[in-house]
């Protein structure tokens, strides 16, 4: 490239100094947003401030998260959530059916908003799932120290905070009146019934013998008579032997069939 060139080039590049008002950088700040819906934090553009701090209380109320680890699992519903109207947005600012769409760039677009969507709402639900976890265990413990049931408040204190709660009341407290009472009622049937098994254990032992295991020797039966032997008085003929009959054919062609 020429000198000149070169000059020229810095030349045109001193007119164009880009926006000069607050309102044009702001615009221009989002030149490279497409849809937001990967952003680390939630996309608010200008003139959503409203919605989006609607949104935030209206789940802040609902929700009541306390604790840092609540509030962790807090922000990232709220990020879910926003990003699940963002899809909603983005879809419906599409031109058309994307279906019907001879550009395949608009259809790749909605197959990539099914997928934020996909994305956004497995979040949504995983985080629901973990604070409902968490703030069950937060109530259990509350009621367990104010109430003194079911489990000693100083047995709540010693349990570590992201222990269950129930399963540890379930492993350390003894067994309950009512299974006292049952094992107390196995134990008496087990002693019943050795006690009828040695009593039935000293009958057959003080009763006679019977006639027959008398220490004499039994006479002699007799076997009882076997069943008549067949003897064939003549050899038996072959299946392709003449016919006994005199018909001239094979046995198995005539009294053998």
């Amino acid at each position: 490239m020429s000198p000149a060139k070169i000059e020229a080039n810095r030349a045109n590049a001193a007119h164009s100094t880009g926006p000069r008002t607050e309102q044009g950088k702001a615009h221009s700040a989002q030149n490279a947003t497409s849809h937001g819906l990967t952003a680390a934090y939630p996309l608010v553009l200008a003139g959503e401030e409203t919605e989006f701090d609607a949104l935030r209380e209206g789940l802040t109320l609902s929700i009541q998260p306390e604790g840092t680890l609540e509030q962790v699992y807090f922000s990232r519903l709220v990020h879910a959530s926003w990003n699940l109207r963002r899809c909603d947005l983005v879809e419906a600012s599409g031109n058309g059916d994307p279906l019907e769409a001879s550009e395949p760039a608009i259809f790749q677009r909605a197959i990539d908003i099914d997928l934020y969507r996909t994305r956004a709402e497995r979040t949504l639900f995983r985080c629901t799932r973990e604070l409902r976890i968490l703030q069950q265990e937060r109530t259990v413990r509350g009621i367990s120290a104010a109430q003194n049931y079911p489990v000693p408040s100083e047995t709540v204190e010693l349990v570590a905070p992201m222990a269950s709660l129930p399963e540890v009341t379930k492993q350390t407290q003894p067994p309950s009146i009512e299974k006292a009472i049952r094992s107390e009622f196995r134990a008496i049937d087990r002693q019943q019934i050795n006690i009828i098994g040695q009593a039935r254990a000293g009958r057959e032992a003080a009763a006679p013998e019977p006639a027959g295991n008398t220490d004499e020797p039994n006479e002699p039966t007799t076997p009882a008579p076997s069943a008549a032997t067949y003897r064939r008085d003549q050899p038996k003929t072959g299946r392709n032997e003449p016919c006994p009959c005199a018909s001239g054919l094979k046995y198995k062609r005539c009294c053998g069939r």
